[in-house]
């Protein structure tokens, strides 16, 4: 059945200001802790009392059943948990975490911090390399065709590749990575 608009209108607003009954409102899911920045040790483990609120865990257990989890807070002999957002919190003690055959915490390594600066040298490197040998490689047409120097070539590839290096390293070689948890 079509309704005319203005009657569609009137209907609404008379809903409206009636107070027709109102659907039951979802109650809003809370947001996920933001991440912290973790560091691993120089042993490559991360130890158990390191763990900061935020930080995503891996279980896997005896099967080989992988589940993350999110850490909310860090007790004396119990690890807080949420599974998802909006679910409620688990309480495991620490004998209980020895029942899985690996924890693992997503932290950077410990070489991170250089990462930005080397793979910007190294990118910058290979690009004055390629502006060398683009240089080498151009043919000018005519001889009225004005033929940059060596020196610009190189640089601006070198700039370019500089640029690259430090988005490429920072993606690949910078970014976290699961590091086995050590047990009290």
């Amino acid at each position: 059945m079509k309704m005319n608009p203005a009657v569609r209108i009137a209907l609404t607003v008379a809903l409206a200001l009636l107070g027709a009954p109102a659907l039951p409102a979802q109650a809003p899911l809370p947001p996920r802790l933001p991440e912290p920045i973790l560091r691993e040790t120089p042993w490559g483990d991360f130890p158990l009392e390191r763990l900061l609120p935020g930080a995503r865990l891996r279980f896997t257990s005896k099967d080989g059943e992988r589940i993350e989890r999110q850490v909310v807070s860090l007790g004396d002999s119990t690890l807080e948990l949420l599974a998802t957002p909006g679910d409620s919190t688990l309480h495991v003690s620490f004998t209980a975490l020895h029942a899985y055959r690996s924890i693992e915490v997503r932290a950077l390594p410990r070489w991170s911090r250089r990462v930005g600066p080397a793979s910007v040298v190294g990118g910058a490197l290979l690009g004055a390399i390629a502006g060398a040998i683009i240089h080498n490689s151009r043919k000018p047409s005519s001889a009225a065709v004005h033929r940059p120097g060596r020196l610009d070539d190189i640089a601006g590839a070198a700039t370019v590749g500089g640029l690259l290096g430090w988005e490429i390293g920072g993606w690949t070689l910078g970014r976290p990575r699961w590091r086995r948890v050590t047990l009290p």
